[in-house]
């Protein structure tokens, strides 16, 4: 954008501005001239500074409130999805204006699939059995993935970014975490209350689990790296302690389960072992599972312990189906997710299809206490089996091969990169990711903005610091290439 075109925006913004006084004026509505300068200041950022206008809403994503308007039929959280749409329509006007496009993002691995994943949506919306519903959860996807994702990349080329969008999002979540704690300790800190007391922030406590749980790594790295000073330090261990906190009340199973999963990520890394040999060990443990699996439902059929107050007993619980109603219910919805990509093989019901169409797909020996067929509670709450029923099997191996090619990103930045900074941050956004991956086998928040901002966020992370490994390896290629110079 050149300098008279720069100039023009402006005086059209401040004729808008002046127009819409008088309008109040004449209207009487004299409380609307007083945020219309904040409302200026925020479109200003949009055609001046989309950095900044995605620092701010990574400030406000755990902030953000769900609002749901029947009378026009649009469920949104307000104001991060609304502004990430504006992102979006104003990267697209930019990108048809200047006609160019980044080669080396769109040429990453990550990126190629991500855009696969794009356009195997949008012809699963096509052939939808619910092709409006598909094409609304199409279009949340796209305002997620191009500002986070793609604009993201180019944002955190600046390492400084790095920092500012992760305190943004750390200390607007940390007030929620306040929030939620305050609220429950008024309730006893009871198992009951834990279930909704983060509300209207979140809406239920897995989300609120798995996200709490999500920034850990690089609370770990802040408060433990002596690159800080003690101050920034002590900081970041006193809110590393309150997510801790947090984490544990949310009662969230699968929350702590996949934190002790990146704990032993973090162990194997420590070791120097190669994710080869860690993905021979759990092919070798799949296969002993599929080989012994009678015998080890008859053990987990044996388990009679239910959700507790109790750490240990709540953990226990998690391999309860007997008579543990939350994770029967689990299984009814995966069970239905199977019946229905065995209905629709190749393309599937569609995209945010599933909790409205798998009422039929459910069977009586498997339905719950808590089981509906009104399709008003939930998904089917696996980032695999989701993708399945909605998308056919290529859904679900395009969902697999995004989390595969983020972790390998991650993983080749922290052995090929030389720089300590660059090792440290992919290394904890790997392991952010990796409690997201363990924990969408029994949950799945892609589709909310609470969890999609973030894993974005942190992909685009992971790839521009990839990218720059990827460039500085090859400058030293070359270099090595040069013929030494003559005497």
């Amino acid at each position: 954008m050149n300098e008279r075109q720069k100039l023009i925006g402006i005086y059209g913004v401040c004729a808008a501005f002046v127009a819409l006084v008088v309008f109040c004026i004449i209207r009487d509505i004299y409380w609307l001239p007083l945020f219309i300068p904040i409302l200026l200041g925020v479109v200003c950022l949009y055609f001046f500074s989309l950095d900044k206008v995605l620092l701010l809403i990574t400030f406000l994503t755990p902030l953000s409130i769900n609002v749901d308007s029947k009378e026009f039929g649009v469920a949104a959280s307000m104001p991060d999805e609304p502004m990430l749409l504006g992102v979006l329509m104003m990267f697209l006007l930019k990108l048809l204006y200047d006609r160019k496009i980044n080669k080396t993002v769109i040429k990453h691995p990550v990126s190629i699939i991500v855009v696969i994943s794009i356009l195997w949506m949008l012809i699963t919306s096509i052939t939808s059995e619910l092709p409006v519903v598909s094409f609304k959860h199409l279009l949340a996807r796209v305002w997620f993935v191009v500002p986070c994702y793609f604009i993201g990349i180019r944002v955190f080329e600046k390492r400084e970014n790095i920092y500012k969008y992760n305190w943004a999002l750390l200390i607007a979540f940390a007030g929620v975490v306040i929030y939620t704690l305050v609220n429950h300790a008024m309730h006893g800190f009871s198992r009951t209350s834990g279930l909704w007391v983060m509300m209207p922030f979140f809406p239920e406590h897995t989300c609120y689990g798995a996200m709490t749980v999500f920034v850990l790594p690089f609370l770990f790295m802040y408060s433990f790296s002596k690159e800080n000073s003690y101050k920034k330090r002590f900081f970041s261990f006193l809110v590393l302690v309150l997510f801790i906190v947090g984490t544990y009340f949310s009662f969230t199973r699968a929350a702590w389960l996949s934190g002790f999963i990146a704990l032993g990520v973090y162990v194997m890394f420590l070791l120097k072992i190669k994710f080869r040999h860690a993905f021979v060990v759990i092919a070798v443990l799949l296969g002993l599972f599929f080989s012994f699996q009678d015998q080890i439902l008859i053990y987990l059929e044996r388990n009679s312990k239910e959700s507790s107050q109790n750490m240990v007993e709540h953990i226990q619980s998690m391999t309860n189906i007997s008579s543990d109603a939350s994770n029967l219910e689990r299984i009814n919805r995966w069970n239905s997710a199977l019946r229905m990509y065995e209905e629709r093989p190749v393309f599937g019901w569609g995209p945010g299809t599933y909790q409205f169409v798998y009422a039929p797909f459910q069977r009586s020996r498997d339905k719950t206490i808590i089981s509906t067929n009104a399709g008003d509670v939930g998904n089917c709450h696996s980032e695999y089996l989701g993708p399945l029923s909605e998308q056919g099997l290529l859904g679900m191996i395009i969902a697999i091969a995004i989390f595969v090619s983020i972790c390998a990103s991650a993983n080749r930045t922290y052995w090929k990169s030389t720089d300590k900074f660059d090792r440290k941050v992919s290394l904890c956004c790997m392991l952010a990711i990796i409690t997201y991956i363990t924990h969408g086998v029994m949950n799945n928040f892609l589709d909310i903005d609470k969890a999609a901002i973030p894993f974005w966020l942190y992909a685009a992370i992971i790839v521009a610091l990839d990218i720059k490994t990827r460039h500085a390896e090859r400058q030293s290629s070359k270099d090595k290439e040069l013929p030494a110079p003559e005497c």
